[in-house]
C-alpha cells in the first residue's frame, strides 16, 4: 500500500474516531444543568450561560482529542502536527456539515444569533485545535523526549 494511501487512511480512521468520541462526549455533557455557583460568578445570567456552554465545548473537545493525540504521538513517524491538524480539520468539517442535515443544530432557538455564532465558533476552534495542541504538549513533556515533533 502506498504511503499516501496509508496516510489518508490513517487520517480518515482517526478523524472518524475523534468524531465518534466527540459526539459521544457532547451528548453526555451537562449543558442543561448549570450550577448556581457558576451563574453567580458572572456579571449576568446570559454571560454565565454562554461561558458554561463554551467551557463544556472546550473540555469535551480536549477529552475527545486526548486518545487521538496519544495515537498520533505514538503511531505517526513524521509530521505529527500536520497529521493532527488534518484529523481535526476533517472532524470539524464533518461536524458542521452533518449537524444541519441531522437537525441537531436548532433552527428556531430563543438564544440570540450572536450567541449561536459564538457557540459555533468556539466549538469549531476547540475541535480544530485540541488534537494539535495535545500532540504538541505530549511532544514537549520531559519524559517523552523521544516523541519530539520535528
Amino acid at each position: 500500500m502506498g504511503s499516501r494511501l496509508r496516510y489518508g487512511l490513517t487520517v480518515a480512521v482517526l478523524a472518524g474516531a475523534y468524531y465518534g468520541l466527540a459526539t459521544l462526549l457532547f451528548e453526555k455533557m451537562p449543558y442543561a444543568s448549570i450550577p448556581a455557583w457558576w451563574l453567580a460568578a458572572w456579571p449576568s445570567r446570559h454571560a454565565g450561560l454562554l461561558a458554561w456552554f463554551q467551557t463544556l465545548n472546550v473540555i469535551g473537545a480536549l477529552v475527545a482529542a486526548l486518545p487521538i493525540a496519544l495515537l498520533v504521538t505514538w503511531g505517526v513517524g513524521r509530521h505529527k502536527l500536520w497529521t493532527a491538524l488534518a484529523i481535526a480539520a476533517a472532524t470539524t468539517v464533518v461536524v458542521f456539515v452533518q449537524a444541519p442535515a441531522s437537525g441537531s443544530l436548532p433552527s428556531a432557538h430563543p438564544a440570540s444569533a450572536a450567541s449561536l455564532w459564538l457557540n459555533d465558533l468556539v466549538l469549531a476552534g476547540s475541535l480544530l485545535f485540541a488534537v494539535p495542541l495535545l500532540v504538541r504538549l505530549l511532544a514537549i513533556l520531559p519524559s517523552n523526549n523521544r516523541w519530539r515533533v520535528p
